[in-house]
């Protein structure tokens, strides 16, 4: 998101964060920074996304599955499966 002067700007992003206060034992909201964007740059790259790799994504998948089901299922095919898609 590229970063535009203030007259320039369709919007604000104000950046807080969390800053502990080693007095109190607390956090305290702060104000960081401000940033100025234009409106359509701001929300096509929110709403863009990046894919991942499909295998990483598969292989996550299987790990809950295989948790979710105690363990990997034993189907005849399943090292068939697995073979054609390591390729």
């Amino acid at each position: 998101m590229s970063k535009v002067d203030p007259d320039e700007a369709d919007m604000a992003w104000l950046v807080y964060d969390l800053a502990p206060d080693p007095v109190d034992n607390r956090y305290i909201l702060t104000k960081v920074d401000t940033i100025y964007t234009r409106f359509k740059e701001a929300l096509d790259e929110i709403t863009k996304s990046q894919p991942g790799d499909q295998n990483d994504f598969v292989k996550l998948l299987q790990g809950k599955l295989d948790e979710k089901l105690g363990g990997p299922l034993q189907h005849p095919r399943q090292q068939e499966v697995r073979k054609n898609r390591d390729d």
